[in-house]
């Protein structure tokens, strides 16, 4: 397994946080330090986002991790895939969601071109359309179905807990079997394809 992921204070700080979540964290994690104030730019796991500020906190700060990261893009088709399944009971005949999906994991890794994952979007977005045109607004997508799940009570607080669990999983590094079977153990050694 690869190593947790890591993020500084001074790179959160980069991305404008707000002042009431900032001091969640800064509270949190100068309980932790040995000298009563973490400094700026020590590393501390990423994961422990979640234990200070929750959920919301640190799907925001995935950002940290810049745009081309593969892991924001991982979970988000693992979250997709979760829930294509409200898509599909209303189009079963539509794979264009799924297919985005599959080609936005592939691109994560390296081995689907940006070209490829813009028509796999762009037609996904077309799904969308039809769907919509069809009048099933809320099976149309697979992400608008996980929030729709996510505020559906007790389906959703199961999905936002699964969704929780998986982006821990993430954060500490603990590929789903899938990547591990293709020998990846860290996504940082993932090359982009040309």
């Amino acid at each position: 397994m690869g190593r947790a992921y890591t993020t500084t204070l001074a790179e959160i700080k980069k991305h404008s946080p707000c002042r009431e979540r900032w001091r969640v964290l800064l509270t949190w994690l100068n309980q932790r330090h040995p000298k009563g104030a973490w400094p700026e730019s020590e590393p501390f796991p990423m994961g422990w986002l979640l234990a200070s500020n929750g959920f919301d906190d640190t799907l925001w700060a995935l950002r940290v991790l810049g745009d081309d990261h593969p892991l924001p893009r991982l979970f988000a088709a693992d979250c997709a895939e979760h829930v294509l399944h409200l898509f599909e009971q209303k189009f079963p005949n539509d794979s264009r969601p799924r297919t985005c999906i599959e080609v936005s994991r592939r691109y994560a890794l390296g081995t689907a071109s940006k070209e490829e994952l813009d028509a796999a979007r762009d037609a996904a977005r077309d799904a969308w359309d039809a769907a919509r045109a069809a009048g099933a607004a809320r099976a149309a997508g697979a992400a608008w179905a996980a929030g729709a799940a996510w505020a559906a009570g007790a389906a959703g607080a199961a999905e936002r807990d699964w969704q929780r669990d998986r982006l821990a999983s993430y954060l500490a590094s603990n590929l789903p079997t899938p990547l591990l079977n293709r020998g990846i153990t860290d996504l940082r050694t993932i090359k982009r394809a040309a």
